[in-house]
């Protein structure tokens, strides 16, 4: 039986430096190995990029192409909220085609949802829950002999007229996750592709072309992310995959780090796909410090082509940072550092991994004396916080910006609202007013033309101290993104070099004046500022073009 798996991104938003861009390009790096998995058990299973395939032909749809499609089921990735309106619609399409297809779902939101994925996307047949190897090939297997399904782990489906959860959840045994690879390219369609076009950060603007994109939207380098171990110790108020949520969603929890071998067969398999960094966001710490100092041995000497980013949760320790310095050279490995906010009580209180300033510091001044490249990663818009306390957050990027000389671009991001997080599960207690419950309220909010960056489903009362508290959720969210304009911004020609807030408003007003003229707009003539604020631009220079749609 053959069978498809469908990654889409979100296709449409609107940012007015990037124009009209897609969003959530990266695959999840489970399909690939789900993929790898069924074909190597005689199931034989193409995935398909939905973004590419709309790169390279425009006319592209997922309606048309279901009539070709050759196989009998096809699975689509709900692993992040941004994908939720693309999905339902793909869903929607794809049963209207081919009402023969089964149809299934997984995904960390999806598998957070459950029930609810059914309720919502009606063309759906079944939500796999959790790790989806397995599962997926015993669902596989079933549809392919005609079989009842309620057998079949992790899964929740349309039995007749009635939804039902199966009662058997299993958590995959290290040996299975050691044998798939993570990096086999075969079996997606326009692989090359893939490799070639997407890099970090990971939005794709519609309004410039493929090199563009490259040149001015990327880092330079296509990023692989590897696969070295899943789960989480800790629990963070703004994070969908913590400890708790993630053994809620996996019917369990364990914090687990494949075997060496494994992970330098992907490495060398993703370096023959094309890629020449390898990215990294898994870091228990300090449990995982022996275990990285070993990986980047192995790497140094297996693999010595290979760079590295590596994003931290916590901070790196000393034998950590050695081992990186002295496996991996500038300029296209770095280190990222995510402190998330400059105020000491304000992180105390949301992050897991919990440093001080201070400790912030004397990290970062051990990076430059080993000459390893920094990425820092902020945000504005957490719980407790106020105006006042996100200035804390401005401070100190100055400082650092001043101090060293090794930090390439420091980014500040309104933090947006997870399900899975404790902040959406518990809205009240995290002093918080939300906007979305239910999966539908993702579905709508990613359906609208509002922007992944600006339109977080939140407010804080409390944040601004004046009458910017009084409005709603939509005025709240206007006021966020005006304040980040002013205070945050870090636009730059080059996406891998950090600017200052006025510098980069004005490079925000030159590639806003780049796209304008390619839209025949007259083109914008005022930085962003308290005269000419951020909504008013937007509802300016935002054209009024037809959706693109799966």
């Amino acid at each position: 039986m053959k069978t498809l798996l469908l990654h889409t991104p979100k296709l449409e938003d609107f940012y007015l430096p990037f124009g009209r861009y897609m969003n959530v390009n990266y695959m999840p790096m489970g399909m690939l190995a789900i993929a790898t998995h069924l074909n190597a058990h005689g199931h034989p299973t193409t995935v398909v990029h939905v973004g590419i395939e709309k790169i390279l032909d425009p006319n592209w749809s997922v309606s048309q192409q279901a009539l070709n499609w050759d196989v009998a089921a096809v699975g689509l990735s709900l692993h992040w909220h941004y994908q939720a309106y693309d999905v339902a619609m793909a869903v929607k399409r794809i049963r209207a085609a081919r009402p023969d297809l089964f149809i299934f779902i997984g995904g960390i939101t999806a598998s957070y949802f459950g029930a609810e994925v059914l309720e919502t996307i009606p063309g759906a047949n079944a939500v796999i829950l959790g790790e989806g190897l397995e599962p997926t090939k015993q669902l596989v297997e079933a549809l392919e002999k005609r079989a009842d399904l309620d057998n079949v782990p992790n899964l929740v489906w349309r039995k007749g007229e009635r939804i039902v959860a199966n009662p058997t959840r299993i958590l995959h045994e290290a040996a299975l996750l050691d044998s798939v690879s993570y990096a086999d390219f075969a079996p997606l369609q326009n692989n090359d592709s893939y490799v070639r076009q997407f890099g970090f950060p990971l939005a794709y603007a519609w309004e410039l072309s493929p090199e563009e994109n490259r040149k001015m939207m990327t880092m330079g380098r296509s990023f692989f992310p590897l696969m070295v171990g899943s789960g989480c110790p800790k629990v963070c108020s703004f994070c969908c995959g913590n400890a708790v949520t993630q053994k809620r969603i996996n019917a369990g929890h364990r914090l687990y780090f494949r075997s060496m071998n494994a992970i330098i067969d992907d490495v060398k398999r993703a370096r023959d796909a094309g890629y020449r960094t390898m990215a990294l966001c898994f870091d228990p710490m300090p449990k995982s410090t022996p275990f990285f100092v070993e990986l980047f041995g192995r790497m140094k000497r297996e693999t010595p082509d290979m760079d590295l980013y590596f994003e931290c949760w916590s901070l790196p320790e000393p034998a950590f940072i050695k081992a990186f310095a002295d496996a991996f050279n500038a300029p296209h490995s770095y280190l990222a550092l995510s402190p998330d906010t400059g105020n000491d009580a304000i992180r105390k209180k949301n992050k897991g991994y919990y440093y001080s300033n201070e400790q912030l510091l004397a990290t970062a001044d051990s990076l430059l004396e080993h000459e390893i490249q920094m990425d820092i990663f902020f945000s504005i818009g957490f719980s407790g916080e106020t105006s006042a306390t996100a200035l804390d957050t401005r401070d100190l990027m100055r400082r650092m910006a001043e101090r060293y000389e090794n930090i390439r671009r420091l980014m500040v991001w309104a933090v947006q609202l997870e399900p899975g997080s404790p902040a959406f599960d518990d809205p009240g207690k995290w002093d918080i007013v939300s906007s979305r419950s239910t999966l539908a309220d993702f579905v709508q909010a990613h359906g609208s033309r509002g922007d992944a960056y600006t339109v977080l489903g939140y407010k804080i009362p409390d944040f601004f101290g004046d009458e910017r508290d009084l409005g709603r959720i939509e005025e709240f969210e206007q006021h966020m993104q005006q304040f980040k304009c002013m205070e945050f911004c870090f636009h730059a020609k080059d996406p891998r070099v950090y600017n200052h807030p006025l510098l980069g408003r004005q490079e925000c007003l030159e590639k806003r004046r780049i796209l304008a003229s390619r839209r025949g707009q007259p083109a914008p003539r005022q930085v962003i500022s308290a005269e000419y604020p951020h909504h008013e631009a937007l509802r300016a220079e935002r054209p009024d073009a037809e959706r693109i749609e799966v």
